[in-house]
């Protein structure tokens, strides 16, 4: 090995998100999930005091975990993918994790799970798209896979992902959904 080259994981890891600087992911990433993440969690930030809204900001902050999930430049699951995504699909991605864990609370029996929906979809303003998303996973609500409908629309922002992808996806979000419960 020549010196100066250092095999190390950190080195391969630093030069992964070097090499998303280069591709102009990050600055894409950054363009076009952050004024999203910003925008809604302002709407979620100037509802009124109340444990609706602390769980609702505990859910997009986990929503936001679920995003670094995917896209994280050094380790996310799709992150080569990112160019994919413009601001409306960041939106879609946003507001269906959230809906997918106010669902996943109504599953368990948490009876304000219904209110945080109309609460977040009324906060969001974007009530059309919101209803359609929620229908759209709560029509899916019984299938065994239940993350399959968060996959779907993620992967048909990207005319498809692979099969490892969706394995990685599975167990990444299998993980994320039993985090949140427990901080709930």
């Amino acid at each position: 090995m020549p010196i100066g080259l250092l095999d190390t994981a950190e080195n391969k890891i630093n030069n992964m998100g070097l090499f998303s600087i280069l591709k102009g992911d990050i600055s894409h990433f950054n363009n076009n999930a952050v004024p999203v993440l910003n925008d809604i969690f302002a709407r979620l930030s100037a509802l009124e005091e109340s444990t609706e809204k602390e769980i609702l900001l505990k859910m997009f902050s986990t929503a936001h975990g679920g995003v670094d999930i995917l896209f994280h430049p050094d380790k996310g699951i799709i992150k080569y993918k990112v160019k994919s995504f413009n601001k409306e699909a960041f939106y879609v991605i946003y507001e269906m994790l959230v809906l997918f864990l106010i669902l996943s609370l109504k599953n368990v029996k948490f009876e304000k799970a219904d209110n945080l929906k109309d609460i977040f979809i009324k906060a969001v303003g974007r009530t059309e798209e919101c209803n359609a998303l929620w229908n759209e996973l709560e029509s899916k609500k019984d299938d065994e896979r239940i993350f399959k409908p968060l996959y779907e629309k993620i992967s048909s922002y990207t005319e498809g992902l692979k099969r490892e992808d969706e394995l990685a996806f599975v167990s990444a979000f299998h993980d994320y959904v039993q985090v949140f419960l427990k901080t709930i």
